[in-house]
């Protein structure tokens, strides 16, 4: 299944997961307040990053359906374009003395 899938955004504010062989739509993402302009998708770790003209970038779990992490008020304009690049994610880690 993880070669098999086109993700599309819209203007309807969802996410949509396909199957390139069947053309059936798997699942539906929602949680943008405006057109999903921008998707990169990893499809060995099942993740896909969606930017937003809400100005939001959003990271989704493809085999739950979940919304991971939530990036928002960083951008003042709308969002164009995203990529993931899991070799480049770093790891923030906080030590409090």
């Amino acid at each position: 299944m993880q070669d098999d899938l086109v993700v599309s955004g819209s203007n309807d504010l969802t996410i949509k997961i396909w199957s390139a062989s069947t053309g059936e739509c798997i699942q539906t993402l929602s949680g943008h307040s405006e057109l999903v302009r921008a998707l990169s998708l990893d499809p060995v770790s099942g993740r896909l990053v969606s930017g937003s003209y809400d100005r939001t970038v959003k990271l989704w779990d493809l085999w739950t359906g979940r919304l991971v992490r939530e990036f928002k008020k960083n951008h003042t304009g709308r969002i164009f374009d995203v990529k993931f690049d899991v070799a480049r994610i770093i790891r923030y880690v906080r030590c409090v003395d």
